[in-house]
């Protein structure tokens, strides 16, 4: 059975809203930067220029802790155990871009050999679960607050 109307428009709206002011307005310093340094340098843009130092990881904190936010603010009773396992992958995602990031950061402040290759591609991987995990917790708690109603 489809579900109303109201509730897809209501889905579309908060994705929307989430996509827009979490991820988009996240991604923004990391494209803005990559556009600076290929204008300013003239190298070209590239994945490694762009997200080579981690930058990426931080994005992905962001807008999966805005998610995280949806779908803990929500008072009622439903879906508590689908909450909290998709609350848990969310927190995951957050704790291990952080916990790389620091990590990349402390290796740069000590001049260590950073791949920055890897991190690019790394960064992308959990970049992508991020999206996924932040969509899924804005999508339930959706999903909770239209099953009240």
């Amino acid at each position: 059975m489809d579900p109303p109307t109201g509730v897809q428009a209501n889905l579309a709206f908060r994705i929307g809203r989430w996509l827009f002011f979490a991820v988009f307005i996240s991604l923004l310093p990391v494209v803005l930067g990559a556009l600076s340094a290929a204008t300013r340098r003239g190298d070209g843009i590239s994945t490694k220029a762009m997200v080579g130092n981690g930058e990426l990881l931080i994005v992905s904190a962001a807008i999966v802790g805005a998610a995280i936010a949806e779908l803990f603010a929500l008072e009622n009773q439903r879906y508590r155990l689908l909450r909290f396992l998709v609350g848990c992958f969310a927190a995951t995602v957050v704790i291990a871009a952080a916990t790389w990031f620091a990590d990349i950061a402390a290796a740069v402040r000590d001049n260590a050999e950073v791949d920055h290759g890897a991190v690019a591609a790394g960064s992308l991987w959990l970049f992508g679960f991020a999206l996924l995990s932040g969509l899924s917790c804005v999508v339930v708690a959706v999903v909770a607050v239209a099953e009240e109603q």
